[in-house]
């Protein structure tokens, strides 16, 4: 950066205002400027290079991390596609499972409800039996009975 001290040096060279004095040659700003700016201006380029190759190693690094992630993406797709179709399966088999217990259960209700059924046929049959044998006797040796009202409990079997 320019100091106060060189700015005022450029006007020191081309000489005094007032009389007439020696004679001077001015300074050529150009060149001084040029001068001047030379460093800063390599510096700058340097600067600029080492930016553009930051710049450049973070898109590489940028890149690399994005194909990470979608690596790592697709791996956790794939490993959530695989789960579900697990959980799927064990939920499948849970519900089988449920259904075999209910059909178990149902065929054991009906087996209670036929043993039951069994149990009234075999308490009232004996007396149906009777009752139809003697009419079908009657019906045979000729004579005609008066239609029997089953008495209550006998008319179902």
């Amino acid at each position: 950066m320019t100091t106060l001290q060189q700015i005022l040096r450029k006007y020191l060279r081309a000489g005094t205002p007032g009389g007439a004095g020696g004679v001077g040659v001015p300074a050529d700003e150009k060149l001084s400027m040029a001068a001047e700016l030379a460093p800063v201006l390599a510096a700058l380029r340097r600067t600029e290079a080492q930016a553009a190759e930051i710049r450049q190693a973070a898109r590489e690094r940028a890149e690399t991390a994005t194909r990470q992630a979608a690596d790592r993406a697709a791996r956790l797709v794939e490993d959530a596609n695989t789960h579900a179709e697990t959980v799927r399966t064990e939920a499948a088999r849970a519900r089988l499972a449920r259904a075999r217990a209910d059909l178990e259960a149902l065929g054991a209700a009906a087996d209670g409800e036929i043993e039951r059924i069994q149990a009234g046929v075999a308490e009232r049959l004996p007396g149906h039996v009777d009752r139809v044998v003697g009419i079908a006797r009657d019906i045979l040796a000729g004579q005609s009975r008066p239609a029997e009202q089953p008495s209550s409990g006998e008319g179902t079997l």
